[in-house]
């Protein structure tokens, strides 16, 4: 449990990192969470597109096994579909921010080695976030660094849309 009103579920989809994901799993799961959701009483819930990146299924099978055991639940349910290519909301926020500074000025203030930051600068620009976690010679314990930096700065994005009294909404999501 992350707090009292937000919960990170850890979804398995495969035995190790290097292997593929397997479809049973990812339908053993999904049909475990649609039995049990209530039990926790989970009021919402957002999953990402399930063993489809790393684990080398394909969307299309994964969609209609998440559809069948999602589509019916009397809850809103978000799938991050991650399509776009540009970002946006709290994420272009910080993709602007990144790309706005020398990080080779404020590597001590962001928390990472001289020498990532300038891997870092070399990159620029940075048209996604999560594409920094793919730079030769940024660690994930840099990539951690780098991203609370910029996601503390978010709190200033967040008294923009209020003061522009504009709310929140999903970012490339799909909704069941």
């Amino acid at each position: 449990e992350y707090s009292n009103d937000r919960w990170i579920m850890n979804f398995a989809t495969k035995n190790h990192w290097r292997y593929p994901s397997k479809i049973k799993w990812i339908e053993d799961g999904l049909k475990y969470f649609a039995e049990n959701y209530k039990k926790r009483d989970i009021k919402s819930i957002a999953f990402p597109k399930l063993g489809t990146s790393n684990g080398g299924l394909d969307w299309n099978e994964v969609k209609l096994i998440m559809e069948k055991y999602l589509s019916d639940l009397d809850i809103p349910v978000y799938i991050c579909l991650d399509e776009k290519k540009e970002p946006e909301g709290v994420e272009e926020f910080m993709v602007n921010n990144i790309n706005s500074i020398n990080t080779v000025d404020f590597y001590k203030q962001i928390g990472i080695t001289k020498k990532a930051a300038e891997k870092l600068e070399e990159s620029k620009p940075i048209n996604r976030f999560w594409h920094i976690s793919k730079i030769k010679g940024i660690t994930a314990k840099s990539y951690k660094s780098i991203f609370e930096y910029f996601y503390k700065k978010t709190d200033e994005y967040s008294d923009i849309k209020k003061d522009e009294n504009i709310s929140f909404t999903s970012e490339q999501l799909s909704l069941f």
